[in-house]
């Protein structure tokens, strides 16, 4: 005897807790799973949200050199004596007429 029960219940008991268990383990995985899924593309969302942010600040750091790369450049053009009419005033060639 095992646990006090003949070994013809225990087998029946036995049998029965293997039972429950086949049905009930994908049924408490399914239920686990439905239930975490938010919570799992939240946290995904949320590392993502950090990996863009990052992007973002390189990609305003990159053109907020280029900026500064093109103003330079542009001061350095107009110290040279380059640019001979100021930027935004219409060009001095002349316009051809075609009739």
């Amino acid at each position: 005897m095992i646990f006090g029960l003949r070994p013809e219940d225990f087998a029946a008991l036995m049998a029965l807790f293997f039972t429950g268990t086949i049905v009930l383990v994908p049924v408490l995985a399914l239920s686990a799973r439905l239930a975490l899924k938010p919570l799992t593309e939240t946290l995904l969302k949320l590392r993502q949200g950090g990996n863009e942010a990052v992007l973002q600040d390189r990609r305003i750091a990159l053109l907020e050199a280029e900026v500064q790369h093109l103003a330079t450049l542009t001061q350095q053009v107009l110290d040279a004596g380059e640019l001979r009419h100021p930027l935004g005033a219409p060009s001095a060639l002349p316009v051809e007429h075609h009739a």
